[in-house]
């Protein structure tokens, strides 16, 4: 309205309603620990809605910003997008980028010397032409467009939270290439399209397994207790937990207390319909995830 401050958040709800599945976001605020809960709002808003009839909710990246901080920046800093991080050509943290532990992954941002560097990352520009830029905002795109071709391989078989496992698990290792001083604040490494596209390309191919319905879980200390209905088709249902809200895309046979690679463990498998699990005390926030899973193995989203 005029007078006030625009809603930054109403253009997530505006996508979501529209069906759209990734939000791509190449913006955040100037200062630290600054938002407009309306925008945190629209995001979670998208997160929950988006993805129309193709995926399972929707996904929101930012860019982690180029202050060359690992203060609290948002949106970026915010727990419910996947925040993207800088790297130079030699998988080195951009000189400006952003940093912390919030950050969930890196992909190429460029670094350069002087204007229109080519060690930068191509990008267009008004009139139809191209220049070199450098920045999280060049980064940003990068795992956005892998996110959509993830969808595009294998979407109807994933969830929101499944095109985020893809994007972080199939990265390359490029913390030997950096300092120590940014152990574990780069994300989870540096984004690998080929082997994010293929990891969808695997799910594709494999048979579909239809999700359990009516999940809940209900605290009741020191427990936490997990209801839900099985799919049609009676499949057994696999549960895991994980602290950090990480989770891997399950693979293979498991049994209560394994981990699974890239995040998560396993704290039943069966036929049931309910589990009470006893709550880590040395945890502030426990997130669950559950799978129908078939007889080979194939697991839901």
């Amino acid at each position: 309205t005029s007078g006030s401050a625009p809603n930054f958040g109403a253009p997530f709800i505006w996508a979501a309603d529209r069906g759209a599945m990734v939000a791509q976001n190449s913006w955040g605020y100037t200062s630290p620990n600054v938002f407009q809960q309306l925008v945190l709002d629209g995001i979670d808003y998208f997160v929950a809605n988006g993805g129309g009839t193709v995926l399972k909710g929707g996904i929101v990246i930012f860019a982690s910003g180029n202050n060359n901080s690992e203060a609290n920046y948002y949106p970026g800093y915010y727990e419910n997008v996947l925040a993207v991080a800088a790297t130079n050509n030699r998988d080195v943290r951009s000189y400006y980028s952003n940093y912390g532990a919030y950050v969930d992954i890196s992909a190429p941002g460029g670094e350069q010397s002087f204007a229109d560097d080519p060690k930068g990352v191509l990008s267009t520009v008004s009139g139809g032409s191209y220049e070199f830029f450098q920045g999280t905002s060049m980064a940003c795109p990068h795992v956005s467009g892998v996110a959509a071709l993830i969808v595009a391989k294998a979407g109807t078989k994933l969830s929101n939270d499944d095109v985020k496992a893809i994007l972080m698990t199939t990265v390359d290792n490029h913390y030997p290439d950096n300092l120590s001083t940014y152990a574990g604040k780069l994300g989870t490494g540096r984004l690998n399209a080929f082997k994010a596209i293929q990891k969808a390309q695997d799910i594709a191919n494999a048979p579909s397994v239809d999700p359990v319905t009516g999940y809940t879980a209900a605290l009741s200390c020191p427990n936490t207790n997990l209801t839900w209905t099985k799919n049609v088709s009676n499949n057994d249902v696999m549960i895991a937990y994980s602290t950090n809200g990480n989770f891997g895309i399950p693979s293979g046979a498991y049994i209560a207390g394994d981990a699974i690679a890239n995040g998560g463990v396993v704290i039943y498998k069966g036929n049931g319909t309910n589990f009470s699990h006893p709550v880590p005390k040395d945890s502030a926030t426990i997130t669950y995830k559950i799978w129908s899973v078939n007889a080979t193995n194939d697991y839901s989203a």
